[in-house]
């Protein structure tokens, strides 16, 4: 019997209308600084540095991989710049399909509920915007825990508060890499979709299909 359904968050319930987080933060470096900085450059300048395992406000992580980058003091337009995409990133972040039904569903269920993802501090207001945080019964962002995915540690976290073993638990992502590989090494059932709730994935006595 499983008890908790562990939810990855950015592309299997929520996505958002026009560019990521770290793509508008790339477009704003490069033309503040006339130097092209890709999206991979910052995702793993992210990495490197912690900057997903801690929660960090949108200012002073702009002014921090600038520092890194160039070495020199960041131009003054660059806190409203990174203020102003912040803030159109988490207005355009929405539900894929009926991914907010779909939670409120098996919480009428009975299911216990957590969501358990790689990200930011920018996601933290994305959260808020859309009230996920009252869709769920927990929410474990690398961010405030610190585990990245697929550390099995950020799933073990999850299923050890709720007093769940991992074989009572299903994990419900879309990245083989992270959601898929650290279920597994942490020895949880998972099921892998496409980011898209156009069907049902609850049948009528409450299985997940």
């Amino acid at each position: 019997m499983h008890k908790l359904l562990i939810f990855d968050l950015w592309n299997t319930l929520i996505k958002t209308r026009g560019p990521r987080f770290v793509e508008r933060m790339s477009l704003i470096f490069s033309e503040l600084s006339g130097q092209s900085i890709s999206v991979d450059e910052f995702q793993d300048y992210l990495r490197s540095t912690g900057s997903l395992h801690q929660e960090i406000d949108v200012t002073e992580l702009a002014f921090e991989f600038w520092s890194y980058r160039f070495g020199t003091r960041s131009p003054g337009s660059l806190a409203h710049r990174a203020v102003s995409e912040h803030e159109a990133f988490v207005a355009s972040a929405h539900f894929i399909g009926r991914g907010d039904q779909v939670l409120s569903e098996l919480r009428d269920k009975g299911c216990k509920i957590a969501i358990v993802s790689n990200a930011t501090s920018a996601s933290v207001d994305v959260i808020k915007r859309l009230k996920i945080n009252k869709m769920a019964d927990e929410i474990w962002l690398s961010c405030k825990t610190g585990f990245l995915k697929p550390d099995p540690r950020a799933f073990a976290s999850a299923a050890n508060h709720f007093g769940c073993q991992p074989s009572e638990c299903i994990v419900i992502g879309d990245k083989i890499n992270t959601d898929i590989l650290g279920a597994r090494l942490t020895s949880m059932a998972t099921v892998l979709i496409d980011g898209q709730f156009e069907e049902e994935i609850v049948a009528p006595n409450g299985s997940m299909i």
